[in-house]
């Protein structure tokens, strides 16, 4: 579990994240570890992403939940509220 209280993440803490193929939910999982890449937490989604250095932060990995709502700001554009995690978080085994 995570060394933070609530849904905080932390180095090395486990994520899951559902799979997709061709841009449709397949039904499977990927599981990563939390990183840290140039002062920033988040994954590598594979080792040719680490080899170019393509990460995906903690930030990213938000998405739209079932009260998001699209809102609009002038000279700034449209954006979502209340977005939700789009992992779950995977326990570490105690010791």
């Amino acid at each position: 579990m995570s060394k933070n209280m609530g849904d905080k993440l932390a180095l090395d803490d486990c994520i899951r994240l559902a799979t997709y193929t061709m841009g449709r939910l397949d039904g499977g999982h990927s599981d990563y570890v939390i990183e840290e890449f140039r002062g920033c937490l988040g994954i590598f989604r594979s080792p040719q992403e680490r080899e170019a250095g393509h990460f995906t932060p903690i930030c990213n990995l938000y998405g739209e939940g079932p009260y998001s709502k699209e809102k609009y700001i002038g000279n700034y554009g449209t954006y979502w509220t209340k977005l939700v995690p789009i992992w779950m978080n995977i326990p570490k085994a105690s010791k």
